[in-house]
């Protein structure tokens, strides 16, 4: 598991999506887990979106 956190410009690249997608997965993922946005890990993000 990595729990490198991530920014606004690391999901970007991770997602290939605009910054404004990128800050609305951010927020998703963080609301999904009840969890600050800033706290989001690349753990989270392969998790919300069905990634092994």
């Amino acid at each position: 598991m990595d729990f490198t956190l991530l920014s606004i410009k690391d999901i970007m690249n991770l997602c290939n999506c605009s910054k404004h997608r990128a800050m609305k997965l951010r927020s998703e993922i963080a609301d999904y887990y009840g969890i600050g946005r800033h706290l989001v890990t690349l753990w989270h993000l392969h998790d919300y979106l069905g990634i092994k």
